[in-house]
């Protein structure tokens, strides 16, 4: 993996002892603020493959910190608006490890009896630590009003009004370090939709409006606007998707607690026959896969992961060697780790899970991998895990789809996935389990909790699954 990875984790390094850290140098300016010279962390693994996530929120961290020591340096930019004093002011609590309450709360809150109460302890702060008489009610207020960190601590900063073209700033900086996992190309391409859809949101309500007057029946305005371009209802849904995750992305940045406008307006989808995916019949689906064969190794492996997951095209092309995990106490079996990559990205959060290979495509992987063990490739698939791997595949397999005799437009190799689906629901397994197999989501907020199905729960629904397919 290497050079790719390294090339764009401009401050991993491995320690003397083999543990890869991060390891960035504080600006010479900000030094004497911070109180060190560096920013270290341990990424606490010597595997390269598995320092890439810690390295990503690592990143993060060390942004952040940058940035409030900077706001903190007397050589920053006068404090004079609103968005500057709150950044300030909350960037120098972060620095003294205190919350930012606003005072009606500390006002609210009453004394235990045992000691001070909250707002009298930080009253002290300020009096001790920032210099202001907090008993002169002649001078207190005014002392207060002109001192950005007591206003911090005392809970009276600003609530600075942010705009759509802020929510689409702070959302881009959120997304650059799991962007710069992938290839410049990919990462232009995202950043380059986004920026796009908020184009077009700005042209539709005529100008960067404030986010806290985005009402639902501009969202309306958006929809129509779209629908006026001819764009396809599922292309609008998107639009709108991406505008409403910008907005709870931005929201929670800079705690904004208005109900997100851009919930509940997707448009039922009038799904035509040229546009639908029908599932395999059980003699299709043996016919596609005699036609292995013929087909390269690569690709013969893919058809079989797809035809015993479910997964999707691009999470298949998309495996590295390390997202393969054999279980060697439980008699050699394999699950695959399914997760975002410098290989590819994934269609959202629940796409992210563990799935089992069982039957004829456990054996298939296992010798596939035992030919390229010599290989130092990070991906699984070397012709097919790149930027357009997953569509190289599937013209190929669907000329492979065509030539088996399933001839009807709407049965193409991402049917396997609507296959196995139906296979699901044949056997009566739990929609839950089915989604967690496929990375479906359901939108119940309780898929968020525990850690998910077990990959022997799984397996067994899977199992009966493939006895209705004929599958080994």
């Amino acid at each position: 993996m290497g050079r790719r990875w390294l090339s764009r984790m401009q401050y991993a390094q491995r320690s003397r002892h083999g543990i890869w850290r991060y390891r960035r140098a504080i600006p010479q300016a900000l030094r004497a603020i911070a109180g060190k010279r560096e920013f270290i962390v341990s990424l606490k693994t010597r595997s390269e493959t598995e320092a890439q996530e810690p390295y990503l929120k690592a990143h993060g961290d060390a942004e952040r910190y940058l940035h409030g020591i900077a706001l903190l340096s007397t050589n920053a930019p006068p404090v004079t608006s609103d968005r500057a004093i709150a950044e300030r002011g909350r960037a120098y609590l972060q620095q003294i490890g205190m919350p930012y309450v606003p005072l009606a709360d500390l006002q609210s809150s009453a004394s235990t009896g045992r000691g001070p109460s909250e707002l009298e302890q930080r009253l002290t702060f300020v009096e001790d630590q920032l210099g202001i008489n907090v008993d002169d009610p002649e001078t207190r207020d005014d002392d207060i009003a002109a001192n950005w960190r007591a206003r911090a601590v005392l809970g009276t900063l600003p609530v600075p009004q942010f705009n759509l073209s802020d929510a689409l700033a702070i959302y881009l900086e959120h997304k650059a370090p799991s962007w710069a996992l992938l290839s410049p190309k990919r990462a232009k391409r995202s950043r380059l939709l986004v920026e796009g859809i908020f184009r077009s949101l700005t042209l539709a309500l005529e100008g960067d409006k404030p986010l806290v007057s985005i009402t639902r029946r501009d969202v309306r305005v958006f929809r129509e606007f779209l629908l006026a371009r001819s764009l396809a209802t599922g292309t609008v849904n998107k639009y709108i998707q991406m505008a409403g995750t910008v907005w709870t992305v931005a929201s929670r940045d800079i705690g904004l607690t208005v109900q997100n406008p851009f919930d509940g307006h997707a448009i039922a989808e009038v799904v035509h026959a040229r546009d639908r995916r029908d599932v395999l019949t059980k003699a299709e689906l043996a016919a596609l896969l005699q036609r292995r064969v013929r087909m390269n190794t690569e690709i013969a492996t893919i058809l079989m992961l797809l035809s015993y997951t479910g997964a999707r095209l691009a999470e298949i092309t998309g495996l590295r060697c390390s997202d393969v995990i054999e279980d060697i106490e439980n008699g050699g079996g394999i699950h695959i780790i399914i997760q975002p990559n410098e290989i590819r990205s994934l269609k959202n959060l629940q796409s992210r899970r563990k799935v089992p290979v069982l039957g004829d495509a456990l054996a298939c992987l296992k010798a596939y991998l035992a030919q390229r063990q010599e290989s130092k490739s990070i991906g699984i698939f070397q012709n097919y895990g790149r930027d357009g791997g997953a569509s190289a595949a599937s013209t190929l397999l669907l000329k492979h789809l065509r030539a088996a005799g399933i001839s009807e437009k709407t049965k193409v190799i991402h049917s396997l996935r609507h296959t196995i689906k139906q296979a699901l629901r044949d056997v009566g397994c739990p929609v839950d389990v089915s989604n967690a197999i496929q990375g479906h989501t359901s939108g119940h907020v309780s898929e968020s909790y525990g850690s998910g199905h077990s990959i022997a729960i799984m397996e067994t629904w899977l199992t009966q699954a493939y006895k209705t397919l004929d599958l080994q």
